[in-house]
């Protein structure tokens, strides 16, 4: 699956995720916290002013699993946080997973954890477990180049690597 040049004037460019009574499938992206089906997805040029590719807000529980968050842009005149994804008052686990080369204006180059947000690697099902982590590279921010931790939030981060990011 592909989201390419999505634009949101105000959040989410690629798709906006509320509530947990939401259900939405994207392929690797699943917000019931249930298994997400094996295809790879990508997110790339996505643009909004906050969450250029993802926005999660208002108790939403999404998994991010084989997703490609590329090239996506935070900018505008109130936001310009979460380049790739954006997060408050939701939570995110995520794995097997790339954000590179995305850009915000203000903080969080490729993911911002707002207010009483959860953001967490994705346990690992056991030993057969093909579960990979998740690879930050080339993402850009005046504050917090890779992720930018807010206050009241929970982050618990394994097998993530962070290179390059401004």
């Amino acid at each position: 699956s592909l989201f390419h040049k999505c634009r949101a004037l105000d959040v989410g460019g690629a798709a906006y995720i509320e509530d947990d009574g939401t259900k939405l499938f994207l392929g690797g992206v699943t917000s019931t916290l249930q298994e997400a089906a094996s295809t790879r997805v990508t997110i790339s040029e996505a643009t909004a002013e906050s969450g250029g590719g993802l926005y999660l807000s208002q108790y939403a529980k999404a998994v991010v699993r084989n997703v490609a968050f590329t090239n996506n842009t935070a900018k505008g005149n109130w936001g310009g946080d979460g380049a790739a994804v954006f997060l408050i008052r939701a939570e995110l686990k995520m794995a097997s997973s790339d954000m590179r080369d995305n850009k915000a204006e203000s903080a969080g180059g490729a993911i911002y954890v707002d207010t009483r947000a959860r953001f967490n690697s994705l346990e690992r099902g056991g030993l057969e477990s093909v579960e990979s982590g998740v690879h930050m590279q080339g993402n850009e921010a005046p504050v917090g180049g890779a992720i930018m931790i807010g206050r009241y939030t929970s982050v618990d981060l394994e097998d993530f690597v962070f290179e390059s990011n401004l």
